[in-house]
């Protein structure tokens, strides 16, 4: 079955949107995980940010942001692709249109598929995430000069595997995010377009619904990852996943693995708010683009009433 075009060129326009908006909680977001396995207070989310911009200024959000710009551009293309693929292999529409979702999933019960084409991203996702976050993490704390000096120094250090510190629980992080996270989407873009609220509301709401709920089932696992990340990629000094969770247990309890929450949840309602409206956005431009081509190329030479349809769907969601 061959992968959908549009839907990979509406992931990448989603990626560059989501990724420059919401970088800078996630540094902060970083920088409260990075001192969860450690006895002591744990930085408020503004106290964070206060430490941040006094350390190096108001850059420092934007510390490492080259790898995720580029990573997570990349990830987006292939989380949105696969997701409109996994979607028909396991019998749903590729996207479905609006109205069909809604009456699916308007009275809250979400079909499993949904869910499962969102999780079954998790291990192809967790093959990029994983070396993205480990640059984006080691210069967040400061760590190396440059992203691609760091990349070298990890590499020479700990061999082309060190890459891949954080991988086992990494996937775990991708499927339960992405089946939330697409889940909690359709179910909300359902429940909200069966109220009647236009397109530009009802896409970015369900949007920061999906991702509050992606991110507060992932979180316990990005806790961990972050931690291993954030230490020393040398041989036989990597910390062990299950002793980090120890550790986090025995500082802080249950709430420890929930580090960096508040910036988590904000960052997801902006980001993933905006995600989903510039996904849905540029893949209506990139279909309606692609039906005028079609009847031009069919010598039907009316452009022109073809898009209107398309705009009246538009105004039905």
């Amino acid at each position: 079955m061959p992968l959908d075009l549009d839907d990979a060129v509406a992931g990448f326009v989603a990626g560059v949107v989501g990724t420059l908006l919401g970088y800078p909680l996630d540094t902060i977001k970083v920088h409260q995980q990075a001192v969860a396995a450690h006895a002591g207070p744990r930085p408020s989310l503004l106290a964070a940010a206060r430490q941040i911009r006094a350390a190096r200024g108001l850059a420092g959000f934007y510390a490492g942001v080259l790898v995720p710009l580029l990573g997570v551009t990349a990830l987006n293309t292939l989380s949105f692709t696969l997701y409109a693929h996994f979607r028909v292999a396991l019998g749903l529409p590729p996207r479905a249109p609006p109205g069909a979702v809604a009456e699916r999933t308007a009275s809250g019960e979400l079909d499993a598929r949904v869910a499962l084409a969102g999780g079954l991203i998790g291990p192809f996702a967790s093959l990029i995430s994983t070396p993205m976050d480990l640059l984006k993490i080691q210069m967040q704390q400061q760590r190396h000069a440059s992203t691609l000096g760091a990349a070298r120094e990890i590499v020479c250090t700990g061999g082309a595997r060190a890459m891949y510190i954080g991988l086992p629980v990494n996937v775990l992080r991708e499927v339960a995010f992405g089946a939330c996270y697409f889940g909690a989407y359709e179910v909300a873009r359902g429940a909200v377009a069966q109220t009647g609220a236009p397109p530009p509301l009802a896409v970015p709401l369900a949007g920061a619904i999906g991702g509050v709920c992606g991110w507060g089932a992932s979180l316990p696992f990005d806790t961990i990852k972050s931690v291993q990340q954030a230490g020393p990629v040398r041989p036989g000094c990597v910390r062990d996943a299950r002793q980090i969770a120890r550790d986090i247990w025995a500082a802080h309890g249950a709430r420890g693995f929930m580090s960096g929450a508040r910036a988590s949840m904000l960052r997801a309602m902006l980001v993933s708010g905006t995600r989903f409206s510039a996904y849905e956005a540029a893949l209506d431009a990139m279909r309606a683009r692609g039906a005028r081509a079609r009847l031009a190329a069919g010598g039907g030479g009316g452009g022109e009433q073809l898009a209107a349809p398309s705009r009246g769907e538009e105004r039905r969601r």
